[in-house]
């Protein structure tokens, strides 16, 4: 069970989390990613979207705010549950959970 302390979201690290996979970098792999099946029909959308990089690199507590909610959010929360592994961020030396934010137009 965790303590409290290793409970708390760090929302200001030293060093943020970091991704990238095939030298693509977050958030170009989200948006690559989706581009991958679109559909014929597709509408632009503006995205805000918070996640947390646990200190052993998963992501965690997806949250997703969308104009097309129904439509992607479900998309976009499998392509951030099969991203894999992050670099967690760190804080004073040490390894923390941190929030990430994206906020983006994907067209």
């Amino acid at each position: 069970m965790e303590s409290t302390k290793d409970s708390i979201i760090c929302e200001q690290p030293d060093i943020l989390p970091y991704f990238s996979k095939k030298g693509v970098a977050y958030p170009e792999y989200v948006i690559k990613q989706f581009g991958k099946k679109t559909k014929k029909g597709f509408r632009p959308f503006h995205i805000i979207m918070s996640f947390v990089v646990e200190k052993d690199g998963r992501v965690s507590n997806i949250t997703i705010k969308t104009s097309m909610q129904s439509e992607y959010s479900s998309r976009i929360r499998n392509i951030i549950n099969n991203m894999g592994k992050w670099k967690p961020g760190l804080k004073d030396g040490r390894t923390v959970r941190c929030r990430v934010y994206f906020n983006a137009y994907i067209h």
